[in-house]
Parts: structure tokens; C-alpha cells; sequence
């Protein structure tokens, strides 16, 4: 009668680098009767595949853009899925929007420096000046990782510690 009322997973952990199948593991999070799921995507956006959040069926699934989509380090989201749990979810510094829903709740909090958050759409140009936008930075990340990989198991007489269906790439 112990009831998990979250399970926290990993969309892409940070070392070794792999990626979760966060989609198959919030399935059996609900089979098991999870109250909610929480999504931590870190690493995730810019390093995985299209990422389509009614797909995954997390409750909650955060992620940042400084990583791999050069933005300063504030420049984040949180995706909450509307349910009877969500009503509830708040922005933790309450401002004269209170009780209006947690995205504009979020907008505007008085104080913040949203300036951060301006750069996104030159970043999304800067990315998009290289071949193939971000799926071409991924691309060509993931084949010289791959390649030095390969390279380093040979020199030094070992194995990879990933296999490569575990290891971020474009698909």
C-alpha cells in the first residue's frame, strides 16, 4: 500500500551520456499507478530527436535551451500536462496573477530580467546558418563522437561503456 505519489527520470543522463526510454518507462510508471511523472530533459533538446510531450505522457517535462541551442543559462521551459493534479500547480513566487493557471502565472513575475529569453528567436536563425539547422549540428556531433569512439576502442584495446542505440543521435 505504498503509493508512488513521483517517479523523476532522466531524459538524457549526463554521464556516461545515454538516452532514457522515457516514453516506455512513464507507460509502466502508469501501469504501476505513478501519481505523476516528472520529465528532467536537461540535456534532451538539441541532443535527441523531435520531442513531442503527448508522446512521452509525462506530467511534467522540463528543459533548458543553453545547452546545445546557445542561449544564456536562464532560458528554460516546463511543460505541465493538464490534468485534475494541475490545477493546483502554481509558480512559486506569487504575483497578482495568482490562481489564473500556471503559464501565466509564470509570464510575468515583476522583478525577473527577461532579456534572456529575447535571444531565442536570433539563436533559432544562428542555429538554422549551419547545414541542416540543429538536425545537421546533431548529426555531425554524433559522427565524431562516434568516430573518436571508435578510434579510442582501437588505440586502447577496449570497448564503449554506451552501445549506440542507448547514445544520443540523430535519427
Amino acid at each position: 500500500n505504498n503509493k508512488v505519489r513521483l517517479a523523476v527520470i532522466d531524459h538524457v543522463t549526463s554521464m556516461p551520456s545515454m538516452v532514457i526510454p522515457v516514453k516506455e518507462l512513464v507507460k509502466i510508471c502508469r501501469e504501476e499507478g505513478v501519481e505523476q511523472v516528472f520529465v528532467d530533459a536537461a540535456h534532451a533538446i538539441g541532443c535527441t530527436p523531435r520531442v513531442d510531450m503527448q508522446e512521452i505522457g509525462a506530467d511534467f517535462y522540463a528543459s533548458n535551451l543553453h545547452k546545445w541551442f546557445f542561449c544564456p543559462p536562464s532560458v528554460a521551459f516546463i511543460y505541465a500536462r493538464k490534468s485534475v493534479n494541475s490545477v493546483d500547480l502554481h509558480h512559486p513566487i506569487v504575483s497578482h496573477q495568482y490562481g489564473n493557471g500556471l503559464a501565466i502565472e509564470s509570464s510575468w513575475i515583476g522583478n525577473r530580467d527577461y532579456s534572456a529569453q529575447l535571444v531565442v528567436p536570433a539563436v533559432m536563425e544562428f542555429v538554422n546558418r549551419f547545414e541542416g539547422g540543429i538536425e545537421g549540428i546533431k548529426k555531425r556531433n554524433h559522427d565524431c563522437v562516434v568516430e573518436m569512439g571508435e578510434m579510442l576502442v582501437e588505440a586502447w584495446g577496449t570497448h564503449l561503456g554506451t552501445p549506440h542505440h542507448m547514445s544520443a543521435r540523430h535519427i
